[in-house]
């Protein structure tokens, strides 16, 4: 064995190793990014005992030796004989674990289910300090795929001393561990988004839990007016409104969409007021120009020297090619030298949408964004996610930001996709829109739908679709205190 390990935690350094395995046991070596919190080394799982009898391999004299050698927190099986073989015989400081498999498969010592088994608790307190259980033991799924009430599982095991850890949890690590019996810890393939949410329910800025998918078509649409009242009450950081196809609403649909958005905003003394940010954003430059005698807004995408701000896709800002990062462009550092605020959008939570690099951790790509690329802020349809201390540049990381193309550079070269073709060369009438024509009366009882005039500028083509004039309810995680 080398002393690195020894060195690394004299220098105040945590230690991460990632799944070590061998034959019939994994250890793998736990982290917290805290340096004051004591490395954790985790042992899981030893099993099999009789396969590897049967072939001349004494299971229980391996794993005792392995925990003479080294300090090994916590030892865990599935089966109570091998449990009950070590029992008595490791050190005080290694803990004993009972792991419950699914509810119908047979322990292989007792020949009996494992939701037989752990039922008698008095049982397992004489060979085990605690028990590691599938999330189904604690919070079960009913039939229609949504959560049951909760077992006393917990509870019932904590009356007779007995320890508990949940393994496997993904998004659900607040139902475990944010209530009155809560697990004493879990066991994950994911640290980073343990970690997170941990760190959430100590954090000030709080958290929210998803809600029920079954109320999905539940309630209304609501109005603008009614949204921004929302808005107020909730106290969010802000809002964004994005106005699109205001020049065909006017002309074809006699719609001043422009008209109708900056009255509600007034109504709600949003024009008003300085708490709250406000956000214009369209692709039309004569649509921000609308509000440029408002100084408690901010135009976004309007480029001339007195935008406030722009908000850019997330690829503008990292370049990412087949799921993987390829690098990092110049844009927002070139925006900032301009006195720009710039914000990135739309980071999501899926793992569709996320590159390989951020390892399936929505919380990895924010902390790239805020900590690496050194945007002002994200544009998000999960404010709860975007809530991650991750997402405050002043807050030293715990979960550290994923580096572009570092895992590209793992790939062979032949397998990595043909180099993109650069850019053509930004023009003036690229970017300028001629001024908002003025709005038609249009004869509502009319059926026949116009088609769409082709769009002013070479720059973006406006989508047909007046429904996507609705303002967009975002919630951005931002820091203004610099702005």
């Amino acid at each position: 064995m080398t002393n690195v390990v020894k060195e690394l935690k004299d220098a105040n350094l945590t230690v991460f190793v990632h799944t070590l395995r061998n034959e019939y046991i994994s250890l793998a070596f736990d982290y917290w990014s805290d340096p004051n919190v004591e490395i954790a080394t985790y042992m899981h799982s030893a099993k099999y005992e009789a396969f590897y009898n049967q072939h001349g391999v004494k299971l229980v004299d391996n794993v005792l030796e392995i925990l003479r050698l080294y300090q090994i927190d916590f030892v865990s099986s599935p089966e109570i004989g091998f449990l009950k073989s070590i029992n008595g015989k490791v050190k005080k400081e290694t803990k004993v674990i009972f792991k419950l498999l699914s509810a119908k498969d047979v322990e292989p010592t007792t020949k009996q289910p494992y939701d037989t088994i752990v039922k008698d608790f008095a049982a397992i307190k004489s060979y085990a300090s605690g028990i590691m259980v599938p999330k189904e033991y604690i919070w079960p799924v009913k039939s229609d795929k949504y959560l049951g009430n909760s077992t006393t599982l917990v509870s019932d095991a904590h009356k007779l001393g007995l320890e508990v850890y949940n393994y496997d949890p993904t998004t659900e690590y607040l139902q475990y561990i944010e209530k009155e019996e809560s697990v004493d810890g879990v066991v994950t393939d994911f640290a980073p988004t343990a970690s997170n949410a941990i760190a959430q329910i100590i954090s000030p800025l709080g958290n929210d839990f998803p809600r029920n998918p079954a109320n999905k078509n539940s309630g209304k649409f609501v109005t603008l007016s009614e949204f921004l009242e929302l808005a107020k009450a909730k106290a969010v950081t802000g809002i964004l409104v994005n106005i699109k196809n205001a020049a065909y609403l006017a002309s074809k649909k006699g719609l001043d969409i422009v008209g109708v958005v900056s009255t509600a905003l007034s109504n709600a003394t949003f024009d008003k007021q300085a708490t709250q940010q406000v956000l214009i954003q369209s692709d039309d430059s004569s649509v921000l120009s609308k509000y440029k005698d408002i100084p408690s807004y901010k135009r976004v995408l309007l480029v001339d020297e007195k935008i406030e701000a722009v908000n850019l896709p997330k690829t503008s800002v990292i370049k990412a090619s087949n799921s993987l990062l390829t690098g990092m462009t110049n844009v927002v550092k070139e925006l900032k030298d301009a006195n720009l605020t710039v914000f990135v959008h739309a980071l999501r939570n899926e793992y569709i949408s996320l590159a390989f690099d951020y390892w399936s951790d929505p919380n990895v790509e924010i902390a790239t964004y805020i900590h690496s690329a050194k945007v002002d802020g994200i544009v998000t349809d999960f404010p709860a996610t975007a809530r991650s201390p991750c997402s405050d540049p002043n807050h030293v990381p715990t979960i550290l930001p994923a580096s572009p193309g570092e895992l590209q550079g793992t790939i062979a070269p032949e397998l990595l996709p043909p180099a993109e073709a650069p850019l053509p060369p930004l023009e003036a009438a690229d970017v300028v829109d001629p001024p908002l024509p003025a709005v038609t009366n249009v004869n509502r009882t009319n059926s026949s739908v116009a088609p769409a005039p082709p769009h002013p500028s070479g720059a973006w083509a406006n989508v047909v679709n007046p429904s996507l004039s609705l303002v967009a309810m975002v919630m951005f995680a931002t820091l203004f205190v610099s702005h």
